[in-house]
């Protein structure tokens, strides 16, 4: 029958979508890591090169290990924390602009709908599931400072440590700390996952809703 009919052709038409999509996915996070790997070399050597030609003044009034961290570890949180997400923000912003004009060229109606339903799911995901991924990474760093801190405090004073017969103490506080760590960052990258899973259940619903709305659309008309 033509439903049955129509059934096969959205089934197939799903999963033809979905192959392309995961392999758009693939090839664009290759592009996406590779130009991110450039732009961390870039911004080590240009870092190392700033302090070889800074003053000698200057490079001694910071220790070793501090310039050894701005050097090694600058370059790679700029690129994977900034620039990395601003690229999937202006790749996905340019896929919607592009499913949206063509909706309103098939059918201003549907369009306005899907226009309103992102609004509002993009007002979810940043009140609420960007708050939560703010408010985890927020403790984990509180965590790590306060670790780095018992840490530097407890082998600073070792002696005094061992004295004081205080290492269950210590070991008692960081495994408190490294555990609030851990789990932050475990319950941030989960929340993290939150917002594109929403998009993609999102937008595969709206292309079934979009698809039966063709579909009745055209046997009203045939009718």
């Amino acid at each position: 029958t033509n439903i049955n009919h129509a059934l096969i052709i959205i089934a197939t038409g799903l999963i033809l979508l979905l192959l392309i999509k995961n392999l758009y996915s693939w090839f664009h996070m290759g592009l996406v890591t590779k130009y991110i790997s450039s732009c961390s070399i870039k911004l080590k050597n240009k870092t190392l090169n700033e302090v070889f030609v800074s003053k000698y003044e200057w490079i001694k009034s910071y220790n070793s290990q501090y310039l050894r961290e701005v050097v090694f570890n600058y370059g790679n949180a700029w690129a994977t924390q900034f620039i990395r997400p601003l690229l999937i923000l202006i790749n996905d912003f340019f896929v919607l602009i592009f499913i949206l004009s063509a909706l309103m060229y098939a059918n201003p109606y549907v369009a306005l709908v899907l226009i309103v339903s992102s609004v509002v799911l993009g007002t979810i995901i940043i009140f609420i599931i960007g708050r939560k991924v703010y408010y985890l990474e927020e403790k984990k760093r509180s965590a790590s400072i306060k670790a780095a801190h018992l840490l530097t405090n407890c082998f600073q004073g070792i002696k005094q440590v061992k004295i004081a017969q205080a290492e269950n103490f210590f070991k008692g506080k960081f495994n408190i700390l490294s555990t609030e760590v851990s789990v932050s960052d475990a319950k941030r990258i989960q929340w993290g996952l939150l917002p594109r899973i929403l998009i993609e259940v999102f937008g595969y619903c709206m292309i079934l809703f979009i698809i039966i709305y063709l579909l009745f659309l055209n046997t009203n008309i045939a009718n």
